[in-house]
């Protein structure tokens, strides 16, 4: 009998405590999005504006962290949850952070060129139109720290003005220490826009994503570099590496001869444009500790971003995390560069994506330990691996003084997770960390289209890239490398039959190995045959 009388009080206390806590309350994440397509009608509407009152009014006056979606899936629905918007507006004095989303796209196979009329893009007039109170001006966003903004491209291009304005309003915001703005849209590149230029003294990081290098640099024109801590510039996506850009040098004529961030700890750049290479001209970071380089081809000159680290003078011996993500048959000329004194005290190396073999992690496990000598800790994602030498060449790698191995394989590959899992068994000191990946590929991990796509960047790249110089001079360095990638290709092309057609196969292959066949000229041809050979596997391709 006491049962019950012992659960009705204990849920009184709970009660209690949670109306009287009004941090409990202080998280309000606001999908109109996910409102409009439960009620298309808006018949919910008295009912959601109560349950915000309520919700608002329990915050007392704490900080509040709002994340909004300001999609709707039909375009009438917007001026329905408009003033919902407001009444959180209505307290933005005590906004500490600000996350605004575009929401996710419905994507239907065949119906992508209905989708901006079946669904309406982000909309920010609720944060100005119907406002008492207009962005510039009387409103203080005075408890604001962080924002992110997740813009979708063709709002950016569309509505430039309402965008600069809300950024320029948020970005001056007194305490503001972080924001992070992502563009969502993945056809951005085809499609250059204008971006925000963000004005602040005091942002100490700030994330700028999804844009081209040589776009977002311009973003930081009002920002005192003096004071920053992280700088995240490039791309968000692990794709869509074609970037066709010119005049990007220009940007040496419009920025100070020296980009002087004398506190900056952590620096991303993707290197997919050739805005990384005016940047890293310009740059100074003594103080950095933390490197991260993505979307690296043949087209990159690794030597300016040794320049750049040399130039900065670096205050401690070394940079003591590094991370390398989606580099294109780079393997060796990224083993030479982090063999830079530079990294002689590193302790961490992250590598995710495209490393096509056992190269840099079989220097890892040399006795010598010429490379990353200090190194404790490994993560690796090879979800994309296209050759199963890297395996074994990372276990040796793990067996050679390494203190963490984190290592994400694809679930067909479960096997050698059990192997990595004795090697931390047989090694007490070591700390293994093994995580499944459902990614799938028709075709299998030997033929995943990653394999195409390294093969379209060179191609590309020997065909086109205007520095022959650097381009002649990767592809020289990693040979092997796309050598590598041919005999796999001309170990599976003959098989194709008995597998399930994939599109990168079917529509790529072709073309890919016809650039290869009109280049001009490809270092090495004499020693590995490239031309002849690609012209033999289009021939192959039509026969099978």
């Amino acid at each position: 009998m006491e049962t019950p009388w012992t659960f009705s009080r204990v849920c009184r206390e709970w009660r209690a405590v949670c109306l009287g806590t009004p941090r409990l309350w202080c998280i309000i994440d606001l999908n109109l999005q996910a409102l409009s397509e439960r009620d298309h009608s808006c018949n919910n509407y008295a009912a959601y504006v109560s349950i915000l009152s309520t919700v608002l009014e329990r915050t007392a006056d704490a900080p509040l962290h709002i994340n909004l979606t300001l999609r709707c899936h039909q375009s009438r629905s917007l001026s329905h949850f408009r003033p919902i918007v407001q009444m959180v507006f209505d307290h933005c004095d005590r906004w500490a952070s600000l996350t605004v989303s575009d929401g996710q796209r419905h994507f239907v196979a065949g119906q992508y060129h209905n989708l901006s009329r079946d669904v309406t893009h982000l909309d920010l007039s609720p944060l100005k139109s119907d406002s008492e109170k207009p962005i510039s001006g009387s409103v203080a966003f005075g408890s604001l720290r962080s924002v992110t903004l997740q813009i979708a491209h063709d709002l950016v291009s569309s509505s430039d003005v309402q965008v600069q304005e809300l950024v320029r309003a948020l970005s001056s915001a007194p305490l503001l220490a972080s924001i992070v703005f992502q563009q969502t849209d993945t056809t951005f590149q085809q499609r250059p826009g204008r971006f925000p230029v963000l004005r602040s003294t005091q942002i100490r990081h700030i994330h700028l994503l999804g844009c081209l290098l040589h776009e977002s640099i311009p973003m930081l024109a009002g920002i005192e570099l003096a004071h920053l801590e992280t700088l995240r510039l490039g791309s968000c996506r692990e794709g869509r590496r074609h970037c066709f850009h010119t005049g990007v040098d220009s940007l040496e004529m419009q920025t100070p001869k020296a980009i002087h961030m004398p506190e900056l700890r952590d620096l991303a750049l993707a290197l997919e444009d050739e805005g990384y290479k005016p940047f890293c001209r310009l740059t100074i970071v003594p103080s950095l500790r933390r490197l991260e380089l993505s979307h690296g081809s043949c087209n990159v000159d690794m030597s300016v971003i040794e320049n750049m680290l040399e130039r900065s003078q670096l205050r401690k011996p070394s940079i003591e995390h590094v991370s390398l993500h989606f580099f294109n048959l780079m393997d060796i000329t990224c083993t030479k560069f982090l063999r830079r004194t530079m990294f002689v005290n590193t302790t961490t190396l992250q590598i995710l994506g495209d490393f096509v073999t056992g190269h840099l992690f079989d220097c890892l496990a040399s006795q010598d330990r010429t490379l990353l000598p200090n190194l404790e800790k490994l993560e690796v994602n090879i979800s994309r691996v296209k050759s199963p030498a890297i395996l074994p060449a990372i276990t040796r790698a793990a067996g050679a003084g390494l203190r963490v191995l984190r290592v994400t394989l694809l679930q067909p590959e479960s096997v050698w997770a059990d192997e990595l899992r004795a090697l931390g068994s047989s090694h007490p000191e070591l700390k293994v960390e093994v995580c499944l990946s459902d990614f799938k590929c028709s075709l299998g991990y030997m033929v995943e289209p990653a394999i195409l796509s390294d093969l379209f960047n060179s191609a590309n790249a020997a065909v086109w890239m205007n520095d022959r110089d650097v381009v002649n001079r990767n592809i020289e360095e990693n040979a092997e490398l796309l050598d590598m990638l041919f005999a796999t290709l001309e170990k599976i092309i003959p098989k194709l039959y008995e597998l399930e057609p994939d599109y990168w196969l079917t529509d790529e292959l072709p073309w890919i190995m016809s650039m290869i066949c009109e280049a001009g000229f490809i270092p090495r041809d004499d020693q590995f045959h490239f031309k002849e050979r690609a012209a033999r596997l289009g021939e192959l391709w039509f026969q099978h």
